[in-house]
């Protein structure tokens, strides 16, 4: 076949094109909707060799930086010299982070890598940078020889590199598994049982908003029979009746036995107790009705045996106190929510610290299940940030008394000028609610009114070695997370640390206060980093190689676009309401549809 055209010139040749400056320049002058067909393969396997020896020279840059001699941002003939430290600075992934904007997580886990690929794997470094690896596959070399011994690992090397450029990542893995497990048994099982020791949980929000959570380091044995319970109690619920799929019941299951809900549970209430609740039935036209006969919200209700002692949170001043603590009631957690959403005024997401945003509905029924948390309250001038803040014991009257959950915070946003609304009735929020939030709203505006006072009073004990609750507190609704650059940990979470360090005279009060996370704290008293803070909540941070990094607390109450509803035809398909099949948790290896039969000629 023939063609003509502005592409074919350009993609003659490539399969014996090396990568590099060459290389880039072709594929990017290209067009690639003008390569033909014959070409079109070669064009993806070349930019695919591009890619991994940009990612070579990458990872080369980046174990440079681990390495380069610190200096004073005034000694400029330092800044141009290029000393290398015989090894890696300890706090070098700090400087990664900040430059690269990544996480603290990930610029650790980025720069082990590269520390293992550049300097313990030339050989993988190479086949990289030459396109004959991708960065999948050097990622394994790392994870299964990065403890090995320098013979094994030029063994291994040898025996594998040439070949992984001909094998999927599944086959090297288990190739790499099988090799290591035999060259060093002893070290196979004692990285096993260090695994086990670096065991977690992590959790994300997904772009849909829902929420992940997911373990690692576990036992097999014990992950397959957490498991089998799993599937067994699904199962089991799926038999008597229930409508939702086999997935979803799980989900729902797993999150009961983690989050409290069904604590000291026997099989047999758990079951009627799924069967019962109406949040995992798929649709309305499923769930049972009231009146019914049905048990729904049975499994609201605290077990017989359930601890009837009051929690030790603070009541409210012009409701009984917080509902008594009862087994099997949810873990509380930190939800930060205007009051205009709860008011119905808005419908402005809510936020988990340390997850991200949630819709304005799961906050306010949050919000409901956590009366008897500590709640907190901000007001904020026009940009969104903090003018004062604290503590209330005020809770809104219930008409119907709710579940109470197990500690927690809420964190209550009001812009001033909504207070000063609320007070003169020049809002329009429903009557019903604004009685129903009265004593919250009152007791705010009393705050606020002594809020002069009520912010000297928090500096009143500059010489104490660990700031007061009330200062601390302060600290942790202005700055709203550590304060390092890109550190999302939330200040709830955190150390209090001394801008100016207290054994060097520096006073415990909001100006020379700040949260750091553990890691961070660390950082800025033995890796080489300054910090300052030349008005309160603003902060300059100097790396040991000279960058200026400056940070702030995100606002409290962020300014936020218009909707911008979608019009006819628009709206995405989203498919059906999640996955139908009744397959175990493991499932096989999917197969692909064979391919249609061609037609008749």
């Amino acid at each position: 076949m023939t063609a003509s055209g502005p592409g074919v010139a350009a993609a003659v040749g490539w399969a014996g094109m090396s990568p590099g400056p060459e290389l880039a320049a072709r594929l990017s002058s290209l067009d690639p909707t003008a390569v033909p067909n014959a070409e079109v393969v070669e064009m993806l396997a070349a930019a695919g060799r591009q890619v991994a020896h940009s990612q070579a020279v990458f990872y080369a840059a980046m174990a440079e930086v681990g390495r380069a001699v610190p200096f004073a941002g005034d000694d400029a003939a330092a800044g141009a010299e290029a000393t290398r430290l015989p090894r890696a600075s300890e706090w070098a992934s700090c400087e990664i982070a900040a430059a690269l904007t990544y996480t603290g997580r990930r610029a650790d886990a980025e720069f082990a890598f590269c520390q293992v690929l550049v300097r313990r794997l030339p050989l993988v470094w190479d086949a990289l940078s030459a396109g004959a690896l991708d960065v999948i596959k050097a990622r394994m070399f790392a994870e299964y020889l990065e403890d090995l011994t320098e013979a094994q690992v030029q063994v291994l090397c040898a025996r594998f590199v040439g070949l992984a450029a001909g094998w999927t990542s599944g086959q090297l893995r288990a190739r790499l598994g099988r090799a290591v497990q035999h060259i060093d048994r002893d070290f196979y099982r004692r990285r096993y049982q260090k695994g086990i020791r670096e065991r977690g949980i992590s959790g994300w929000l997904a772009a849909d908003g829902t929420a992940t959570v997911s373990a690692h380091g576990l036992s097999p044995a014990e992950a397959a029979a957490a498991t089998e319970r799993l599937e067994h109690l699904a199962d089991a619920i799926k038999a008597a009746g229930h409508p939702a799929t086999i997935h979803q019941l799980r989900a729902d299951l797993m999150m009961r036995l983690l989050d409290g809900r069904f604590d000291g549970f026997t099989h047999e209430r758990m079951l009627a107790t799924m069967l019962a609740d109406p949040s995992t039935f798929p649709s309305e036209e499923d769930r049972p009705r009231a009146g019914s006969g049905s048990r729904a919200g049975a499994g609201n209700r605290p077990p017989p045996s359930a601890d009837r002692g009051r929690a030790s949170e603070p009541g409210s001043s012009s409701e009984p106190g917080p509902p008594a603590r009862v087994l099997g009631a949810r873990y509380g957690v930190e939800v930060r929510i205007g009051l205009s959403t709860l008011l119905g005024l808005d419908e402005h997401p809510a936020e988990l610290p340390g997850w991200g945003p949630i819709l304005a509905e799961e906050a306010r029924a949050l919000v409901a299940l956590q009366e008897a948390a500590e709640w907190r309250f901000a007001v904020t001038d026009p940009d969104g940030y903090l003018i004062h803040g604290g503590l209330t014991r005020a809770r809104p009257h219930r008409a119907v008394p709710t579940t109470p959950c197990r500690g927690g915070v809420v964190e209550l946003h009001i812009p001033a000028t909504l207070l000063a609304d609320l007070v003169t009735g020049a809002t329009s929020a429903d009557e019903q609610v604004l009685a129903r939030w009265g004593p919250v709203i009152a007791a705010i505006t009393r705050h606020y009114a002594d809020r002069d006072a009520a912010q000297r009073r928090l500096d009143i004990h500059p010489t104490d070695r660990y700031a007061r609750a009330a200062l601390r507190r302060h600290v942790q609704i202005r700055d709203r997370t550590c304060i390092f650059p890109g550190c999302r940990r939330p200040a709830r979470k955190t150390e209090q640390d001394h801008t100016l360090d207290h054994r060097h005279g520096g006073l415990t009060v909001r100006a020379n206060l700040e949260p750091l996370c553990e890691l961070h704290h660390l950082l800025k008293h033995a890796g080489g980093w300054r910090l300052e803070q030349p008005e309160p909540g603003r902060f300059r941070w100097r790396s040991p190689l000279g960058r200026i990094y400056w940070t702030r607390g995100e606002p409290i109450s962020p300014d936020l676009p218009d909707p911008i509803p979608r019009g006819p035809g628009e709206a995405p398909d989203l498919g059906g309401s999640g996955p139908t099949d009744e397959g175990p948790i493991l499932p096989p290896r999917p197969r692909p549809d064979p391919p249609p039969t061609p037609p008749p000629i």
